[in-house]
């Protein structure tokens, strides 16, 4: 079984005034596949209930937005 943990996901806001995403208690399991695969991690539903996700795929753009 791969180890799990549970985190704090905290991110700043891109502008004075807009508040920061914070997300007190995030599971989290260890993967040598992302590795592989060159990715650093995966966003769980869980962060992404917590947002708006826009994404343009014909030019490879996204948008993770929340208030």
């Amino acid at each position: 079984m791969a180890p799990q943990t549970d985190l704090a996901i905290i991110i700043p806001p891109a502008r004075q005034g807009d508040r920061p995403l914070i997300l007190y208690t995030v599971s989290a399991i260890e993967s040598s596949l992302l590795n592989q695969s060159g990715y650093h991690a995966l966003i769980g539903r869980d962060v992404l209930a917590e947002c708006t996700l826009v994404y343009d795929g014909p030019n490879n753009r996204f948008a993770l937005t929340w208030e």
